[in-house]
């Protein structure tokens, strides 16, 4: 359980509604962390983005692993691609690395915030070491042809996104019919469940130009 003295305006959501059922406002809310996972997506979906930061990182005080992992992870998902604040979406994955080094997906997450901040040599060595870690083949032909790109350090260029479809827990995918998470089980519909075995999904267009001659370059995307 995590102790949350009102961490976020959204706590009203959650409140009860009767008079007789209204909790006075000088006693501190005690919420669990599937609760409180609860209300910092729905700040983040909602644009709140202040009040999301505060809960994840209220999160990370957690004495569970896992639940601090998956707030880092989230709240760095955030900073990256809601923020655009990539220093700081960089530190939470590191955070996560020192604990987990074998965990690809951040690794990967990692060398892309790395990447779009013009840091390519660390992103390149990021990408290897994800790879070394061990890909689905899908997945470690897109890392090495990017990685291979970085480190050429020719003009390149081009977007990455890396999925892991369906869920944001970072440890597992899942075949049933229930993903348990570190907060606890939920229902999936058929669109929800790991194709094939590969939870892992990198999807990117990148252009790769070499000099043949001085009036002729090799132009290769894909």
């Amino acid at each position: 359980m995590i102790g949350v003295l009102a961490v976020m305006t959204l706590a009203g959501d959650v409140a009860p509604k009767s008079k007789q059922e209204r909790v006075p406002t000088d006693v501190p809310m005690r919420l669990s962390a599937a609760q409180v996972f609860t209300l910092a997506d729905a700040a983040r979906a909602g644009g709140d983005f202040a009040a999301a930061e505060t809960a994840y990182r209220a999160l990370q005080s957690d004495p569970d692993l896992e639940i601090r992992t998956e707030a880092r992870f989230r709240l760095g998902m955030m900073l990256a691609d809601d923020l655009r604040r990539y220093s700081d979406a960089a530190i939470e994955f590191r955070h996560i690395l020192d604990d987990q080094p074998k965990a690809a997906r951040v690794r990967l997450e990692l060398a892309r915030v790395l990447a779009l901040m013009g840091h390519l040599g660390s992103a390149e060595r990021e990408f290897r070491a994800a790879e070394a870690a061990g890909l689905p083949p899908e997945v470690e032909r897109m890392v090495r042809f990017f990685a291979n790109a970085l480190n050429a350090r020719k003009t390149f260029g081009g977007s990455v996104e890396v999925a892991l479809a369906p869920d944001s827990n970072i440890n597992r995918a899942t075949r049933s019919d229930t993903l348990g998470t570190v907060i606890g089980d939920f229902t999936l519909d058929k669109n929800a469940k790991a194709k094939s075995g590969i939870g892992l999904e990198l999807r990117g267009q990148a252009y790769w130009r070499n000099r043949l001659e001085h009036d002729a370059d090799l132009l290769v995307r894909g």
